[in-house]
């Protein structure tokens, strides 16, 4: 699967459990991307940082793990209330909800949007019983 834009490679890397992809594509995209706004670079970095600690009460750690399209949908309806909401309770922090919540917004519309294949569904499989395996230093029962 070819995908151009970053925010889509990462929601690729992120839904088939790819960790280390999806750490690539981010360190990628912070030292490579034009931000529209620094606001944008700290979500990428905070992805980032969650990712390489395995920060399992992060939502981007919990979309690698598999989120149901109804907590996904949940969490993007209330971002974009944040979007809205936010600048309207304080001005001053317009580029704030505008880009680092907009980011976010961003990463839950193109998670929601990747449609995996069964090959795709296969490699999440491997991934996440790698991941496993690293982390825990043995496979989980199945």
């Amino acid at each position: 699967m070819i995908i151009l834009d970053p925010l889509n490679e990462l929601a690729y890397a992120l839904k088939v459990g790819d960790q280390k992809g999806a750490i690539a594509i981010i360190r990628s995209t912070i030292n490579n991307g034009k931000f529209k706004s620094e606001w944008a670079r700290i979500a990428w970095e905070g992805w980032l940082k969650a990712l390489e600690s395995n920060s399992r009460d992060s939502l981007i750690f919990q979309l690698m793990n598999g989120l149901s399209p109804e907590v996904v949908d949940k969490y993007l309806k209330n971002f974009k209330n944040y979007m809205r909401t936010i600048p309207q309770r304080d001005p001053q922090k317009r580029d704030f909800a505008r880009h680092f919540i907009g980011s976010w917004v961003g990463v839950l519309k193109a998670f929601k949007d990747t449609d995996l294949t069964s090959e795709d569904l296969a490699k999440r499989s491997e991934n996440l019983k790698k991941f496993r395996v690293e982390v825990t230093g043995e496979e989980e029962p199945s």
